[in-house]
C-alpha cells in the first residue's frame, strides 16, 4: 500500500477546504434564500413563488450533500490521512469539471 508522506502544509490546505466545504454547506442549508439570491445572484422575486422554493429547495439539498462530503473530508483528515491525495485529486476534477460546465 502507498504511504502518504504527511507534510503538514497539505493537511492544512485540506483542512481549510474541509471547512469551507461545511460553511458553504450551512449556508445553503441555513440562509432563507439557501444562497441562491444572495450568494448566486439567481433573481428569485421574477419567479412564481412555487418555482422560488423549488430552487431553493434544490439549494438546500446541494448543501446537504457537500454537508455530508464536508464531513468526509474531516473524517479522511483525522482517520484516514493516506486517503488525502485522491481527494484532492477527487476536487481537482470536480472543480475542473465546473469550470469547463460554465
Amino acid at each position: 500500500m502507498l504511504e502518504f508522506n504527511h507534510k503538514k502544509w497539505i493537511k492544512s490546505v485540506f483542512f481549510v477546504i474541509s471547512i469551507i466545504t461545511i460553511l458553504r454547506s450551512l449556508i445553503h442549508i441555513i440562509s432563507p434564500d439557501g444562497g441562491a439570491g444572495s450568494i448566486a445572484g439567481i433573481p428569485l422575486s421574477q419567479y412564481s413563488i412555487e418555482a422560488s422554493q423549488t430552487i431553493i429547495f434544490m439549494f438546500a439539498l446541494w448543501g446537504i450533500s457537500q454537508l455530508i462530503i464536508g464531513l468526509f473530508y474531516i473524517y479522511v483528515l483525522i482517520i484516514k490521512p493516506n486517503l488525502i491525495p485522491i481527494m484532492l485529486l477527487s476536487l481537482t476534477l470536480e472543480y475542473s469539471l465546473r469550470l469547463i460546465i460554465g
